[in-house]
């Protein structure tokens, strides 16, 4: 039988809450297909597809309290932002979207959250 689960119900609201915005951020991704990164080189385009959905396979891990995943989760959030970030310095605030900042924002603080820390060191292996 397959022990694997998209969410955990038993860890704490602040990692429960980032695995949802991990998977909702590659709705967005996918949405995003259509439209909305005209002008961006291909780097960053790439990166800016690339970045969420490694998010939600290391929400998935998250979810399966892998330690390996957790780390990849708040790599990746530090990642988006600093390219958000990048993006809004060069090219425009209009090319980043206030949605993608506020979710990329939301990642890192809850996946840096002391809640989220204490529960990482504790349980996952």
């Amino acid at each position: 039988m397959n022990n694997s689960r998209w969410l955990d119900r038993s860890q704490p609201q602040t990692l429960y809450i980032a695995v949802i915005i991990s998977y909702i951020n590659v709705v967005f991704t996918i949405l995003d297909l259509f439209g909305g990164t005209a002008g961006l080189p291909f780097v960053f385009i790439l990166l800016w597809f690339i970045i969420p959905l490694l998010q939600g396979v290391s929400a998935f891990g998250i979810a399966n309290s892998n330690l390996k995943m957790w780390f990849v989760a708040v790599a990746l959030s530090v990642l988006s932002l600093f390219l958000i970030f990048y993006i809004y310095i060069i090219y425009s605030f209009f090319a980043v979207g206030i949605l993608g900042l506020i979710i990329d924002i939301a990642m890192t603080i809850l996946l840096l959250h002391p809640m989220s820390r204490s529960y990482v060191k504790i349980w996952f292996r």
